[in-house]
């Protein structure tokens, strides 16, 4: 169900989702509990990107003159 969520959620078009999307598939198909851990860090890597990523494209829509606050 996770996985199909992810799938929902990411875009696969860009490249720092597309990234995340890759790293969660690989984790999904190993059969060791170590092995997926093994991954957290790369897992934790993919997932700042794409919220910084995200975040900054919010910031810049909060910035321009179609958001403003009480309007």
């Amino acid at each position: 169900m996770l996985g199909t969520q992810l799938d929902l959620l990411l875009n696969k078009d860009e490249a720092l989702q597309r990234t995340l999307w890759d790293i969660t598939d690989e984790i999904y198909n190993l059969e060791k509990s170590a092995d997926r851990q093994a991954r957290d860090g790369p897992l934790m890597e993919a997932g700042r990107a794409v919220l910084k990523a995200e975040w900054g494209k919010v910031k810049r829509e909060m910035r321009s003159a179609e958001f403003q606050p009480g309007k």
